[in-house]
């Protein structure tokens, strides 16, 4: 019973946690290299913006307590600071979780930001969670991805691309970006929202459900017209771990007779989802199995 109880919490904890700095480098008029020396700040924020200039930026690196970082990077950013800061994070050991929010349409030009991003990911075994969010598809590169690919001790991923439209088209990095993150053995939690998912994807999500044996909790919202809900689905059939699946795109019935499939499905969350051409399931199908 205490075990079923401590599976049941660590869902709910997979699926509620949210991050919430308690310093953030933009608003606080303190310096920040005195503050980040202070053993009771354990999560902050950064936002580098045109009108942001944040000084000794990279004194990130020598901070042996902050446990989680919120990095976002908006248009006209300041490349100096930038780079000031990711190189102190390359020798940051002590975050856990980090959230890197790229908000910069086209490509990042001269700013190495994704190089020295590998030896945090290589070295930093602390990390064990990443969001990622993005909006333009020209910001993949093959230096993030083989940033992401460098950790070996990542287990919750959300990867999230914000105001995707279902006409756009899927890059062929970003696709590379998608198998490198979900071929993680290690895997617990893992967030797909709103990014374009072709067959492609849709194959490699199925291989990776039907072998995984720590997944928890997926998310395929808002992920296209072009994700195959019937690979998804015999992916899931072959899986026994995850006990959380959202998903609201096309033919969400394929998913409904996983009830009696997967026994390890305690939640189909199908908001949002249409039903044939009536839309009966409507808003709010959510199925406790």
């Amino acid at each position: 019973m205490d075990s079923q109880q401590n599976e049941d919490d660590e869902l709910t904890e997979l699926l509620t946690e949210e991050c919430n700095p308690e310093l953030d480098l933009v608003e606080s008029g303190v310096c920040h290299q005195l503050l980040l020396q202070d053993p009771t700040i354990t999560t902050v924020g950064a936002h580098f913006h045109l009108f942001n200039r944040i000084d000794k930026a990279s004194s990130i690196g020598n901070s042996r307590h902050v446990r989680e970082l919120s990095f976002t990077l908006s248009n006209g950013y300041g490349p100096a600071e930038v780079m000031r800061f990711t190189k102190g994070l390359a020798v940051n050991r002590s975050i856990v979780k980090f959230e890197l929010g790229i908000f910069v349409y086209g490509g990042l030009g001269g700013c190495k930001l994704f190089e020295n991003l590998l030896p945090f990911f290589e070295s930093n075994t602390q990390c064990t969670q990443l969001r990622f969010l993005y909006k333009d598809s020209q910001i993949i590169s093959e230096s993030l991805i083989k940033a992401f690919a460098a950790s070996s001790s990542l287990s919750r991923v959300k990867i999230n691309k914000l105001g995707s439209d279902s006409d756009d088209d899927i890059t062929a990095l970003e696709e590379k970006l998608i198998s490198t993150l979900i071929s993680r053995n290690q895997l617990r939690q893992l967030s797909m929202k709103g990014n374009l998912i072709g067959k492609n994807g849709s194959i490699d999500i199925a291989k990776m459900l039907a072998n995984t044996r720590t997944l928890k909790s997926l998310s395929l919202l808002d992920t296209g017209d072009d994700l195959n809900p019937t690979i998804i689905a015999k992916g899931l059939s072959k899986n026994n771990s995850v006990a959380h699946f959202a998903y609201n795109g096309k033919d969400p019935h394929m998913f409904l007779q996983l009830k009696s499939i997967n026994f390890a499905l305690k939640r189909l969350d199908l908001s949002s989802s249409s039903y044939g051409e009536n839309h009966v399931i409507g808003q709010s199908l959510s199925v406790a199995l």
